[in-house]
């Protein structure tokens, strides 16, 4: 596996050191649990967010901020969405040994991806594509191995 790329990210400042070891040592399968997880919680605490008691209308116009426990609620929101860039990040960085590690590996992409390009659907559809083309190499390789040594992937 080639080193996941954190260079646009708050990865390196946010998360213990022990934390992306751990991560960056995951099957494909287990970051596509961790991402799902922490996109999953991100949109609870998100939803709470906007509720009233977490923010205030001030100013004229009412612009709306956040109370104190909104703030530490945006925090909390932030780290989760940390962990779910670095599960991404990992697995971009990541070569499938089977065809389930590639679909592992492309799910979780996918569904990052859904989330932050949202509005670049080329770039998504091409990210689709390729993800689509490395799951069927994959499988084109468990074929034959399972078929030239008579063990599956």
């Amino acid at each position: 596996m080639s080193k996941p790329d954190y260079s646009a990210t708050r990865v390196l400042e946010v998360i213990p050191p022990q934390h992306l070891a751990t991560m960056e040592a995951m099957p494909a399968a287990e970051l596509r649990a961790m991402q799902d997880v922490m996109t999953s919680l991100g949109d609870v605490a998100q939803a709470f967010h906007c509720q009233p008691r977490f923010t205030k209308h001030t100013g004229p116009k009412g612009s709306v901020v956040p109370t104190e426990p909104g703030n530490i609620l945006e925090d909390v929101i932030n780290l989760l969405a940390t962990y779910a860039t670095a599960a991404a990040a990992i697995s971009a960085a990541a070569e499938p040994v089977t065809a389930n590690d590639a679909n592992d590996k492309a799910w979780t992409l996918l569904q990052y991806h859904a989330n932050n390009l949202a509005d670049d659907l080329p770039a998504f559809v091409a990210l689709a594509a390729e993800m689509a083309r490395d799951w069927d190499d994959a499988r084109d390789r468990d074929w034959i191995k399972e078929h030239t040594t008579g063990k599956a992937a």
